[in-house]
Protein backbone atom coordinates (compact mmCIF):
# COMPACT_ATOMS: atom_id res chain seq x y z
CA UNK A 1 0.00 0.00 0.00
CA UNK A 2 2.69 2.54 0.94
CA UNK A 3 4.78 1.77 -2.70
CA UNK A 4 0.88 2.57 -3.93
CA UNK A 5 0.73 5.81 -2.17
CA UNK A 6 4.29 6.92 -3.41
CA UNK A 7 4.11 6.09 -6.80
CA UNK A 8 0.11 7.46 -7.11
CA UNK A 9 1.76 10.81 -5.33
CA UNK A 10 4.52 10.78 -7.70
CA UNK A 11 2.42 10.57 -10.72
CA UNK A 12 0.51 13.40 -9.45
CA UNK A 13 3.35 15.68 -9.19
CA UNK A 14 3.97 15.51 -12.48
CA UNK A 15 0.57 16.74 -13.70
CA UNK A 16 -0.18 19.31 -11.12
CA UNK A 17 1.80 21.80 -8.50
CA UNK A 18 2.28 20.18 -4.90
CA UNK A 19 -0.03 22.91 -3.51
CA UNK A 20 -2.65 21.54 -5.88
CA UNK A 21 -2.50 18.12 -4.66
CA UNK A 22 -4.93 17.03 -1.69
CA UNK A 23 -5.00 13.54 0.11
CA UNK A 24 -8.47 12.90 -1.37
CA UNK A 25 -6.32 12.74 -4.38
CA UNK A 26 -3.75 10.60 -3.88
CA UNK A 27 -6.30 8.34 -2.19
CA UNK A 28 -8.61 8.24 -5.30
CA UNK A 29 -5.49 7.68 -7.24
CA UNK A 30 -4.15 4.65 -5.17
CA UNK A 31 -7.69 3.23 -4.85
CA UNK A 32 -7.94 3.71 -0.82
CA UNK A 33 -9.48 5.76 1.92
CA UNK A 34 -8.24 8.43 3.36
CA UNK A 35 -7.98 6.69 6.44
CA UNK A 36 -5.66 4.08 4.93
CA UNK A 37 -3.36 6.84 3.91
CA UNK A 38 -3.30 8.53 7.77
CA UNK A 39 -2.36 5.04 8.37
CA UNK A 40 0.42 5.23 6.99
CA UNK A 41 1.19 9.05 6.90
CA UNK A 42 0.35 12.21 8.64
CA UNK A 43 0.39 14.41 6.25
CA UNK A 44 1.47 15.04 2.53
CA UNK A 45 4.70 16.72 4.01
CA UNK A 46 5.27 12.99 5.92
CA UNK A 47 4.86 11.39 2.41
CA UNK A 48 7.39 13.76 0.74
CA UNK A 49 10.02 12.72 3.70
CA UNK A 50 9.64 9.57 3.26
CA UNK A 51 10.02 9.60 -0.53
CA UNK A 52 13.68 10.62 -0.11
CA UNK A 53 14.29 9.14 2.56
CA UNK A 54 13.66 5.80 0.60
CA UNK A 55 15.79 7.42 -1.90
CA UNK A 56 18.53 8.41 0.34
CA UNK A 57 18.80 4.72 1.45
CA UNK A 58 19.06 3.33 -1.77
CA UNK A 59 21.55 5.33 -2.49
CA UNK A 60 23.89 4.71 0.41
CA UNK A 61 23.31 0.82 -0.14
CA UNK A 62 25.21 1.63 -3.17
CA UNK A 63 27.49 4.31 -2.63
CA UNK A 64 30.44 1.77 -1.95
CA UNK A 65 30.08 0.36 -5.64
CA UNK A 66 30.63 4.12 -7.34
CA UNK A 67 34.68 4.35 -8.43
CA UNK A 68 34.28 8.03 -8.40
CA UNK A 69 32.54 10.84 -7.10
CA UNK A 70 31.42 11.86 -10.66
CA UNK A 71 28.77 8.09 -10.94
CA UNK A 72 28.03 9.23 -7.46
CA UNK A 73 26.61 12.67 -8.56
CA UNK A 74 24.95 11.10 -11.50
CA UNK A 75 22.86 8.77 -9.59
CA UNK A 76 22.30 11.45 -7.40
CA UNK A 77 20.07 13.66 -9.83
CA UNK A 78 19.00 10.73 -11.98
CA UNK A 79 15.89 10.77 -9.24
CA UNK A 80 15.13 14.67 -10.66
CA UNK A 81 15.75 13.43 -14.19
CA UNK A 82 13.25 10.84 -14.15
CA UNK A 83 10.58 12.48 -12.51
CA UNK A 84 11.71 16.51 -13.77
CA UNK A 85 8.30 17.71 -13.41
CA UNK A 86 7.23 15.94 -10.07
CA UNK A 87 10.37 17.13 -8.56
CA UNK A 88 10.75 20.54 -10.00
CA UNK A 89 6.66 21.13 -8.08
CA UNK A 90 8.37 19.69 -5.12
CA UNK A 91 11.49 22.23 -5.36
CA UNK A 92 8.67 25.22 -5.79
CA UNK A 93 6.79 23.98 -2.98
CA UNK A 94 7.19 24.48 0.54
CA UNK A 95 8.84 20.97 0.90
CA UNK A 96 11.72 22.58 -1.15
CA UNK A 97 13.69 22.37 2.05
CA UNK A 98 13.20 18.02 2.08
CA UNK A 99 14.50 17.97 -1.10
CA UNK A 100 17.66 20.12 -0.83
CA UNK A 101 18.70 18.20 2.04
CA UNK A 102 17.70 15.21 0.38
CA UNK A 103 20.55 16.23 -2.23
CA UNK A 104 22.93 17.81 0.89
CA UNK A 105 23.16 13.95 2.09
CA UNK A 106 23.64 12.34 -0.83
CA UNK A 107 26.10 14.85 -2.46
CA UNK A 108 28.00 14.35 1.09
CA UNK A 109 28.00 11.19 1.14
CA UNK A 110 29.10 11.05 -2.26
CA UNK A 111 32.44 13.04 -1.57
CA UNK A 112 33.45 11.06 1.64
CA UNK A 113 33.94 8.21 -0.10
CA UNK A 114 35.52 9.46 -3.06
CA UNK A 115 37.93 11.47 -0.53
CA UNK A 116 38.41 8.45 1.46
CA UNK A 117 39.32 6.52 -1.63
CA UNK A 118 41.81 9.87 -2.17
CA UNK A 119 43.30 9.40 0.87
CA UNK A 120 44.18 5.62 0.99
CA UNK A 121 47.53 4.72 1.47
CA UNK A 122 48.12 8.26 3.06
CA UNK A 123 48.67 9.33 6.95
CA UNK A 124 45.50 11.70 6.70
CA UNK A 125 43.42 12.56 10.28
CA UNK A 126 39.97 11.92 10.07
CA UNK A 127 39.28 15.27 10.21
CA UNK A 128 40.80 16.92 7.56
CA UNK A 129 39.03 13.77 5.38
CA UNK A 130 35.69 15.48 6.90
CA UNK A 131 36.57 19.53 6.35
CA UNK A 132 37.70 18.60 2.55
CA UNK A 133 34.39 16.43 2.21
CA UNK A 134 31.96 18.82 3.56
CA UNK A 135 33.96 21.68 1.22
CA UNK A 136 33.48 20.23 -1.59
CA UNK A 137 29.96 18.88 -1.33
CA UNK A 138 29.21 22.77 -0.41
CA UNK A 139 30.53 23.39 -3.70
CA UNK A 140 28.42 20.57 -5.57
CA UNK A 141 25.28 21.51 -3.36
CA UNK A 142 25.41 24.73 -4.72
CA UNK A 143 26.02 23.88 -8.59
CA UNK A 144 22.60 21.48 -7.95
CA UNK A 145 20.44 23.75 -6.20
CA UNK A 146 21.63 26.48 -9.27
CA UNK A 147 21.13 23.42 -11.55
CA UNK A 148 17.40 23.41 -9.88
CA UNK A 149 16.76 26.91 -9.98
CA UNK A 150 17.40 27.07 -13.85
CA UNK A 151 14.52 24.10 -13.99
CA UNK A 152 17.90 21.02 -14.99
CA UNK A 153 17.89 22.32 -18.42
CA UNK A 154 21.54 22.64 -18.65
CA UNK A 155 23.49 19.52 -19.12
CA UNK A 156 25.65 18.26 -16.26
CA UNK A 157 27.84 15.94 -18.46
CA UNK A 158 30.48 18.23 -19.73
CA UNK A 159 31.15 20.03 -16.66
CA UNK A 160 31.73 16.43 -14.38
CA UNK A 161 33.77 15.45 -17.33
CA UNK A 162 36.08 18.48 -17.04
CA UNK A 163 36.04 18.70 -13.53
CA UNK A 164 37.59 14.98 -13.09
CA UNK A 165 39.62 14.94 -15.75
CA UNK A 166 42.76 16.16 -12.72
CA UNK A 167 40.77 15.26 -10.01
CA UNK A 168 42.36 12.45 -8.96
CA UNK A 169 45.90 13.77 -8.97
CA UNK A 170 44.73 16.90 -7.65
CA UNK A 171 43.44 15.80 -4.60
CA UNK A 172 46.42 13.11 -4.20
CA UNK A 173 48.85 16.27 -4.22
CA UNK A 174 46.68 18.47 -2.02
CA UNK A 175 46.57 15.69 0.74
CA UNK A 176 51.01 15.14 0.42
CA UNK A 177 51.30 19.49 0.76
CA UNK A 178 48.86 19.74 3.54
CA UNK A 179 50.00 16.82 5.83
CA UNK A 180 53.50 17.15 4.99
CA UNK A 181 54.41 20.54 3.88
CA UNK A 182 52.01 22.18 6.14
CA UNK A 183 53.44 19.91 9.14
CA UNK A 184 56.85 21.18 8.08
CA UNK A 185 56.13 24.74 8.29
CA UNK A 186 53.84 24.36 11.32
CA UNK A 187 56.65 23.26 12.98
CA UNK A 188 58.75 26.17 12.10
CA UNK A 189 55.71 28.80 13.89
CA UNK A 190 53.73 31.42 12.83
CA UNK A 191 50.51 31.23 10.92
CA UNK A 192 49.78 28.29 8.45
CA UNK A 193 47.16 28.20 6.03
CA UNK A 194 46.51 26.26 2.72
CA UNK A 195 43.69 26.61 -0.29
CA UNK A 196 42.47 24.28 -3.12
CA UNK A 197 41.43 25.94 -6.42
CA UNK A 198 41.66 25.99 -9.95
CA UNK A 199 44.09 28.53 -10.88
CA UNK A 200 46.47 30.46 -9.23
CA UNK A 201 47.96 33.89 -9.96
CA UNK A 202 51.68 33.93 -10.29
CA UNK A 203 54.19 36.88 -10.50
CA UNK A 204 53.14 38.48 -14.33
CA UNK A 205 50.46 36.28 -15.69
CA UNK A 206 47.89 34.02 -14.49
CA UNK A 207 48.31 29.88 -14.64
CA UNK A 208 44.93 28.10 -15.48
CA UNK A 209 45.14 24.98 -13.99
CA UNK A 210 44.17 23.54 -10.78
CA UNK A 211 46.30 24.65 -7.88
CA UNK A 212 47.34 23.76 -4.24
CA UNK A 213 48.76 27.01 -2.86
CA UNK A 214 50.09 26.97 0.86
CA UNK A 215 50.95 30.30 2.76
CA UNK A 216 53.07 30.52 5.92
CA UNK A 217 53.92 33.78 7.88
CA UNK A 218 56.83 33.68 10.27
CA UNK A 219 56.34 34.52 14.23
CA UNK A 220 56.87 38.07 13.81
CA UNK A 221 55.32 39.03 10.54
CA UNK A 222 52.28 41.55 10.71
CA UNK A 223 49.19 39.90 10.51
CA UNK A 224 48.40 41.67 6.86
CA UNK A 225 51.49 40.32 5.43
CA UNK A 226 52.24 37.00 3.75
CA UNK A 227 55.78 36.31 3.57
CA UNK A 228 55.64 32.55 2.14
CA UNK A 229 54.18 30.86 -0.51
CA UNK A 230 54.30 28.12 -2.14
CA UNK A 231 52.23 26.58 -5.07
CA UNK A 232 52.32 22.99 -7.04
CA UNK A 233 50.40 22.94 -10.17
CA UNK A 234 49.00 19.88 -11.88
CA UNK A 235 49.07 19.68 -15.74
Amino acid sequence: TKNAIRQSFMELLAERPFDKITIGDIAQRSEITRNAFYYYYQDIYALVEDIFALELEQFAQKAASYTSWQDAFRVAITFALDNRRAVLHIYQSSSRETLERYYRQTILRAMTDFVHMMAQGLDVPEGKITALSRFYAAALEGLTSQWLRDGMTEDLAPFLADLGSSSIKLWRMAFFVRCAMGDLLASAGGRFSSSLGIGYHFPGKFASFPAFSVHWEPPDAPHSSRCGKACLGLS
